[in-house]
């Protein structure tokens, strides 16, 4: 309720890639909290940004830290995992199986 998941959330789409990757960290944290913790990620819309982040031309370690936050959602309860699928993420994720990044290859799995 203090308004920090929205304003993180918003980072997400501001600036340099290369700044994102700490703000990218903290939704991961929030989204392997509890499920309140996740939905507020989720409801702030946190789901939005991460098409783009999973775009090649970020990078191995950009892309994988949003796969990590991204299994981090999809394990929480149906509604989120239903979130995910809503945000027609799960095509990205199924084609990063294709990465040559073995750390990226192995975050998609999750």
């Amino acid at each position: 309720d203090s308004g920090v998941v929205p304003a993180v959330v918003k980072m997400l789409c501001a600036g340099n890639i290369k700044h994102r990757l700490p703000v990218i960290r903290i939704i991961g944290n929030l989204c392997s909290g509890n499920e309140k913790q996740c939905q507020a990620a989720i409801d702030a819309g946190c789901l939005i940004p991460m098409k783009s982040l999973l775009d090649p031309m970020n990078g191995r370690e950009v892309r994988k830290e949003a796969l990590w936050a991204l299994s981090n959602i999809a394990a929480g309860n149906q509604n989120q995992i239903q979130a995910v699928i809503d945000a027609d993420l799960l095509p990205l994720i199924v084609s990063t199986l294709g990465a040559y990044e073995c750390e990226v290859q192995k975050e998609a799995v999750w």
